[in-house]
């Protein structure tokens, strides 16, 4: 093929001619690497007039692979990203030739990181896939991250704040005299699901089962790039579930939908079909952003004698703590969050489950006393 050469061991590198000189890149396993490493440097010369591996920046590989990964995921979460990168990823590694980045400079680096912010695994994802990227076009041999070390000190998630139950019974009596039926209505399905407050928007009327008293969450709302609004799916598949709750809750979402609908017409809007149809709706009968949910939580703390800084994920940890604290098994409390496994629900509430079995032991002890 003109302008690729093959070498005895089978392997592929791109050459060509500009202006009297010639360019040619590494060998590489691939034929259709090396043409697109061809097309790349082509495109390059013609537009810079050179390219040199020495001088390729971590932005530029960085640029490339994200025109191959951002098909591949989701549009949260890739806003998510470009996000960390934007701040704290390409002011640190942006303007640098990639080649020239070292194991010791990238070690600085994650320290920093690994003492300041919670998300410091996350961003040595990010670059460590940037690095590979440079190693798949032949542009560097290793990636200096594979080297670095986990620090000894780094930042660790706050403790989760949650409600007392006598605190709970407060923040939903005044949330219960206060808030119109809608906004009370987002209150309490966090309250007695556990649910995020991305899912607590996502929910349709095909979601609730009137009969049986269960509320099925298999989506959730998500920003995408440009803060446009989307139905996604939940944040992984475990997380689609169906919950119980009790029947006052099932007999005010039904209230609330009889009064939804005259509201809609009111508006000359159309009531869509209860697979369309979202339960909290905004004003144009589309999808709410989660952050209201956050707003309506704020309303009625400030209403309350709670002191505690919470937000709709909150209840998240006030359903798990009161939940296992009343003795509910493991894996129940798993099942309800949507966790993965029960793993990741021991990692998260660890020190309730401990002092959950504390309470046990004490209470077996007054009842056995010295046998």
């Amino acid at each position: 093929m003109k302008n690729i050469q093959k070498n005895k061991m089978g392997k592929y590198r791109y050459y060509f001619n500009y202006e009297g000189k010639r360019y040619q890149g590494s060998w590489c396993n691939s034929l259709a690497l090396a043409r697109e490493q061809l097309f790349e440097a082509q495109a390059k010369v013609c537009k810079d007039g050179f390219i040199d591996n020495k001088q390729i920046t971590f932005r530029q590989v960085h640029d490339w692979f994200m025109e191959r990964h951002t098909g591949q995921i989701e549009g949260s979460t890739h806003k998510k990203e470009l996000d960390d990168l934007k701040n704290h990823v390409l002011p640190k590694f942006g303007d640098y030739p990639i080649a020239s980045i070292t194991v010791d400079y990238c070690q600085s680096v994650y320290d920093e990181w690994a003492s300041d912010l919670v998300g410091h695994k996350k961003l040595r994802g990010y670059v460590s896939r940037v690095f590979k990227e440079a190693m798949r076009r032949d542009i560097i041999s290793r990636n200096p991250f594979d080297l670095v070390q986990q620090p000894l000190r780094y930042k660790k998630p706050s403790p989760k704040d949650f409600l007392e139950k006598d605190e709970l019974i407060e923040f939903n009596s005044v949330a219960h005299e206060t808030l119109p039926l809608k906004k009370y209505l987002m209150v309490r399905v966090l309250e007695k699901t556990g649910a995020r407050r991305g899912e607590v928007v996502g929910l349709r009327w095909s979601s609730i089962d009137f009969k049986h008293n269960t509320i099925t969450i298999n989506k959730s709302v998500k920003t995408g790039v440009g803060n446009k609004l989307y139905l996604g799916k939940t944040k992984n598949d475990s997380s689609c579930r169906t919950v119980e709750v009790d029947t006052e809750t099932i007999e005010l979402l039904a209230k609330w939908k009889k009064q939804q609908a005259l509201r809609i017409r009111a508006s000359n809007l159309r009531v869509k079909r209860d697979s369309e149809q979202m339960i909290f709706e905004n004003a144009y009968n589309s999808l709410m952003y989660p952050q209201k949910v956050y707003n309506v939580v704020k309303e009625v703390l400030n209403k309350t004698t709670i002191t505690k800084d919470i937000g709709p994920h909150s209840f998240r940890h006030t359903w798990s703590t009161l939940a296992i604290n009343g003795g509910m098994d493991i894996s129940k409390v798993s099942a309800q969050l949507g966790h993965a496994s029960s793993r990741t629900t021991l990692d998260n509430y660890t020190h309730l489950t401990e002092e959950s079995r504390s309470k046990t032991m004490k209470e077996f002890e007054a009842i056995t006393g010295n046998w």
